[in-house]
């Protein structure tokens, strides 16, 4: 059964969409927006897939890295393509031409080398988006670690769902 709550107001600060997509994945629900606000679904596959919060025109996409890459590398699976190439036709559709990456980690291993498994991931996003858009000018990335926790890393059933990429970019579609 679907069960829906109102989460807030909406809010453009960066801060208020982390908060929220902590609540999201603490609680195992998917955030959606609409004209009044932010809901969110209760739905045990959200965490698989990649999930897309909107606050204006600003665009915020999760995507768990543990269907991406092979466990603390930055080596694609082979089974990352299908999702690659969705966010691509999204991008393209959305005529995004400037975004950013950042890579975030669980807490698990020390800080140097979550923060390099982290970008090292965000930097192969971005290239092989970079690569396959082609009306793109401007890309960022950047690897972030363990900051920013959405899900508690002391259990390990939570742990992955801070194992993630975030591409953020403004749609102006």
């Amino acid at each position: 059964m679907l069960r829906f709550k109102r989460l807030g107001r909406k809010d453009t600060t960066y801060s208020r969409v982390i908060a929220a997509m902590r609540m999201a994945f603490l609680f195992g629900f998917v955030l959606l927006t609409t004209g009044c606000g932010w809901l969110a679904m209760d739905d045990e596959r959200a965490v698989l897939d990649m999930q897309k919060v909107q606050v204006g025109q600003d665009v915020t996409i999760v995507v768990p890295s543990d269907q991406l890459f092979y466990a603390r590398t930055a080596n694609f699976k082979p089974q990352a393509f299908d999702m690659l190439e969705s966010l691509v036709a999204y991008l393209k559709d959305h005529k995004v031409n400037r975004f950013d990456v950042k890579g975030y980690v669980d807490n698990l291993g020390n800080d140097a080398l979550n923060k390099l498994v982290s970008k090292n991931q965000s930097e192969e996003m971005m290239r092989y988006l970079w690569k396959n858009l082609d009306q793109v000018v401007w890309a960022r990335f950047e690897g972030l670690g363990a900051k920013d926790p959405i899900a508690n890393d002391r259990a390990s059933i939570s742990q992955g769902r801070n194992r993630r990429l975030v591409v953020l970019f403004h749609d102006s579609h």
